[in-house]
């Protein structure tokens, strides 16, 4: 978790990232099986830094991997260890589980030092499992075998400047505020409302802020100027309507705003009806409107 609130996932069976927002939604995910920089080979570990850097553990390339705040690889160093963690100055420790060992890595991902061995007493370890670095900077470390907990405060005279928090202002997701179990093909919003296509049954239905459908329109059924086969872009303007690309039928259509169908073009009838084809369309899906009254 980093520290606006943004959850990252190693996806581990799926060799990649997920990124989430604080309530579930999944905003992106990068990296694949590989042994190349920037793919992963059973990632079990992430860990964010207050700069944004994305430390991920690819325990099957044994190696970390860092990248920046869009993904992008920075750098990589090898480690067998089976867990890692970060503090607040950048210095990194991993777990030697093997050995019973913690290991410290400065900024520059050199090692400067290890602690613990195998065994049961004072700061050995067995079989450990877990490992992490607590606010005041303190190291605990999950010592399975010997069902403890050790806390290790770890001093070191090179931890004078704390990373430096990444300022730059971003894009925050939170949400949904609303949602409703609806199947639709596509949607467009029209002030608080919310007309969108439903497949199921073959129709145009506008929403209001709860949820609640105002109008229906349209038809699977029939061959008729105002039959809906089918759309993947829907468009409304307050001035003109609603606006839909008939997709199976290669046309498009206009609605008013209450549903009333008002015309059909772009279709080989008609006024399109050339031979250079001019104006028609063919599998026609997005589609947009200014208030001018220009139809992209």
């Amino acid at each position: 978790v980093d520290k606006k609130g943004l959850i990252y996932v190693a996806d581990t069976g799926n060799d990649r990232v997920q990124v989430f927002t604080a309530e579930g939604i999944l905003l992106y995910g990068f990296g694949s099986g590989g042994k190349e920089k920037g793919r992963f080979s059973g990632p079990s570990k992430v860990v964010v830094d207050l700069a944004d850097a994305v430390y991920v553990l690819d325990r099957g390339n044994e190696r970390v991997q860092k990248f920046d705040v869009s993904a992008r690889f920075l750098a990589e160093f090898a480690t067998t260890g089976s867990d890692f963690a970060l503090d607040a100055y950048g210095f990194s420790y991993e777990l030697d589980s093997k050995n019973g060992k913690v290991v410290e890595r400065g900024p520059d991902h050199a090692v400067l030092g290890k602690f613990g061995s195998v065994g049961s007493g004072v700061g050995q370890m067995r079989k450990p499992e877990g490992l992490a670095v607590a606010p005041d900077g303190a190291v605990l470390v999950l010592d399975t075998g010997n069902a403890r907990i050790h806390r290790v405060e770890v001093s070191n005279k090179l931890k004078t400047v704390l990373v430096a928090p990444n300022l730059e202002t971003k894009l925050t997701v939170s949400g949904p505020s609303r949602s409703w179990q609806q199947a639709a093909s596509a949607m467009a919003p029209f002030a608080d409302d919310l007309y969108a296509y439903l497949p199921l049954a073959g129709q145009i239905v506008r929403f209001d802020a709860e949820g609640k459908i105002l109008a229906r329109f349209g038809s699977k059924a029939g061959k008729g100027q105002d039959a809906v086969a089918g759309t993947r872009g829907l468009a409304v303007s307050k001035e003109l309507g609603v606006f839909v690309s008939n997709t199976p039928q290669n046309r498009m259509q206009r609605f008013a705003l209450d549903g009333t169908f008002q015309a059909s073009f772009a279709a080989s009838t008609g006024l399109f009806d050339s031979r250079k084809k001019e104006g028609r369309v063919d599998d026609p899906r997005g589609v947009a409107v200014n208030e001018a009254g220009t139809v992209y």
